[in-house]
């Protein structure tokens, strides 16, 4: 969004959209594995942990992937990003395995 939209904080337990949302923005990639880890409660706010892994054929689509979920409905922040690029066979395949962190109000 522009600068200055902040996107409200959804309340907490938010798993259920979080994971229809990157299950949906995920569907166009050639597969993928959506695991969530921890939730930590930090003053009145919850962090929900979620690392994705998936593979894609362009360097464009893992970062279209990657710009969906940072603009999705859901405020969150992306660490620890891996990117890899695998040749084989004339067929090119970029795997990214990232860490994502989802803000919720408790």
């Amino acid at each position: 969004g522009e600068k200055g939209d902040v996107k409200e904080l959804p309340a907490y337990d938010n798993g259920h959209n979080v994971m229809n949302q990157l299950s949906y923005i995920l569907a166009d990639t050639e597969e993928y594995e959506i695991s969530f880890s921890s939730v930590e409660e930090v003053d009145s706010t919850v962090r929900r942990g979620v690392t994705l892994n998936f593979s894609c054929k362009t360097y464009e689509m893992a970062k279209r992937v990657l710009t969906e979920i940072y603009n999705s409905d859901y405020r969150c922040i992306l660490k620890d990003l891996y990117l890899n690029c695998k040749e084989d066979n004339e067929q090119t395949t970029y795997n990214v395995i990232v860490d994502v962190v989802f803000f919720e109000y408790n």
